[in-house]
């Protein structure tokens, strides 16, 4: 589900910067966040053959579904369990590392980045792609309104997204040089709000995170209900995302 659900949109997002990356033969490519493989698998595609894939995602079950897909398409990739607050890779051991719609996730990304840094052979490239601010603000402001009317307590489940501004800080922080950094707003209509609950579930499970159980059937339908077109014109959704692709510089 998740492939279906995300995966062309995360590869769309990934066939845009590829043409950017400009490495030698046989790369070494790092994945974190690396989900069910789709990145690093595209990534070995295109810039294949490759000298090591390695991914890394917090998720055992996504660790496993990559490591099936990659068997199955008989490219020899290693997939593992870990944090990508805490890499457990050598210094200077990739030329390329992908992280794909998961920075905006990390509760420190200043010290992430500086982690991929270290991470980079000197010459290598580091891609990003996120979600940035203000994406989502409508959705997420129905989901708290929902919680609120419904359970009271307030919760946590969406950190602040980041901006364009603190991205390009983050990599010169770490002493990248950002070869190239857009940001994108595309505001959109929900005409199918069970369909874009289904979506959101998949990349952004967090929202249903800690929901009594019996309070999941209200929370669901309050939130569906909070989605409804008004007045006849549909709910409006902005989305906005910011995509880098910066190297380590010799």
């Amino acid at each position: 589900m998740y492939d279906q659900t995300a995966g062309m949109t995360y590869l769309g997002a990934l066939w845009k910067l590829l043409p950017r990356v400009k490495l030698g033969p046989t790369p070494s490519i790092l994945d974190v966040g690396c989900g069910t493989g789709i990145n690093i698998l595209e990534a070995a595609r295109v810039l294949g053959p490759c000298k090591r894939l390695l991914g890394v995602d917090l998720a055992p079950g996504m660790v496993e579904e990559a490591r099936k897909k990659a068997a199955a398409a008989g490219v020899p990739a290693t997939f593992v369990v870990g944090d990508a607050d805490a890499l457990e890779v050598e210094e200077g051991s990739f030329d390329l590392i992908l992280c794909n719609s998961v920075y905006h996730w990390f509760p420190d990304r200043r010290h992430t980045v500086a982690g991929f840094a270290r991470a980079l052979r000197p010459g290598g490239q580091v891609i990003i792609n996120c979600v940035a601010s203000p994406g989502f603000d409508e959705w997420i402001s129905v989901v708290d309104a929902a919680w609120k009317k419904l359970f009271g307590t307030p919760r946590d489940w969406v950190p602040p997204l980041p901006t364009p501004t603190e991205l390009m800080g983050d990599l010169r922080a770490a002493g990248l040089f950002v070869e190239h950094l857009e940001y994108e707003l595309d505001p959109a209509p929900i005409t199918d709000a069970q369909a874009f609950l289904r979506m959101m579930t998949v990349i952004a499970p967090t929202w249903v995170a800690g929901v009594p159980p019996n309070g999941a059937r209200a929370f669901m339908a309050a939130v569906t209900q909070g989605l409804a077109p008004m007045a006849g014109r549909p709910f409006m959704v902005t989305g906005a995302g910011v995509a880098s692709v910066s190297r380590k510089m010799n």
